[in-house]
């Protein structure tokens, strides 16, 4: 009899060990979503960032990203990184790696970190977003305040969209009705195929379903600018910085467009404004700015800061009665040097 109990015991644990087993592929439980984030789930990175508050004191910011490259690289929103570059990415299985920023483009709101691993990654594979379709299902994976990998499900709500934000003004977004929220920004939003069609980056509260991605082919034409590996790792001997300093006469009362293009970093200034902003680490980007003036006679700064490789600057400018045309010496009026006494 006490056999016969221990027996029926072992079948009892046995059965309570099958069923805590993962459901098998033809169960009714493994739907075509489920096999989604099986798919999707380890190229989904959580992005933790650390930003000192006061001394000895950190404030933790969330963020998402997906793996583009199997030697480590991520995909990420340049807001999760702002005032908080330091940090550490978390993939699912895996201990917390720090990262390194490789690329940023505020102006986009897209940046390019990179972990190392020690071993490939899965990446995500990227889509195309030109033929999106109203309705067509989309998956969002994502950290929202915290709580890593997070799923929802939603559908393609609307194409096409224009949403100004501090640091940059982003346009041809898609919008989604999938649940985003804090700390799901950076992460990938997929299709029914697996496939990343953008990168979460933005939600319009109070309004319902008003959440938007950058779509994955404006992400495309932006990578060779953050891939410009032989400007971002020069040896440091290669480094350097000028300032330029001259005066530009306006024809006329209006408004007025800089232009820098450069590799690696330009700004411009115009007066004690500054019209430009083309800094960080990048290969050939033009940037520019507009600016109200009145006629007459203006200060212009021009800074450029080179990191190695290749090397490049030219600046512009334009405005009523006056066509495009390049900074050159003989269009600004330099500062007389002092006689010399005697």
């Amino acid at each position: 009899m006490r056999m016969t109990a221990i027996l029926a015991l072992a079948a009892w644990a046995t059965s309570l060990a099958c069923a805590a087993d993962q459901p098998a592929a033809s169960s009714p439980r493994h739907t075509a979503t489920g096999q989604l984030v099986e798919h999707c789930l380890p190229s989904v990175a959580a992005i933790r960032c650390f930003q000192l508050a006061a001394p000895g004191v950190h404030t933790v910011r969330w963020g998402s990203g997906s793996v583009v490259h199997p030697a480590g690289y991520i995909l990420t929103n340049d807001h999760v990184l702002r005032q908080a570059p330091v940090g550490d990415a978390m993939l699912p299985g895996l201990a917390p790696l720090p990262f390194r920023i490789v690329a940023r483009l505020p102006q986009e709101d897209v940046a390019l970190i990179k972990i190392d691993a020690g071993a490939p990654l899965r990446r995500m594979p990227l889509g195309r977003s030109h033929d999106l379709m109203l309705g067509e299902p989309t998956i969002a994976i994502g950290s929202p305040d915290g709580i890593t990998h997070t799923v929802s499900t939603g559908i393609v709500s609307g194409l096409d969209h224009t949403v100004a934000k501090e640091h940059s003004f982003l346009s041809h977004l898609v919008q989604t009705d999938a649940a985003v929220s804090g700390g799901t920004s950076g992460g990938p939003l997929s299709n029914a195929l697996g496939q990343q069609i953008g990168m979460v980056s933005d939600k319009r509260p109070p309004a319902e379903n008003s959440n938007f991605a950058i779509v994955v082919d404006h992400i495309r034409a932006m990578f060779p600018r953050m891939m410009a590996a032989e400007d971002r790792f020069a040896p440091p001997a290669d480094n350097f910085a000028v300032r330029f300093t001259g005066y530009v006469r306006m024809p006329a009362d209006g408004l007025y467009t800089s232009s820098t293009s450069s590799d690696d970093g330009s700004r411009l200034s115009i007066g004690d404004r500054r019209v430009v902003d083309n800094d960080d680490l990048h290969g050939v980007r033009e940037s520019s700015g507009i600016a109200r003036l009145k006629a007459g006679l203006y200060l212009i700064t021009v800074e450029f800061f080179q990191g190695g490789g290749e090397q490049g600057l030219d600046v512009s400018i334009e405005g009523p009665n006056l066509a495009k045309r390049p900074l050159m010496p003989d269009f600004l009026f330099l500062p007389r040097a002092p006689a010399k006494a005697g």
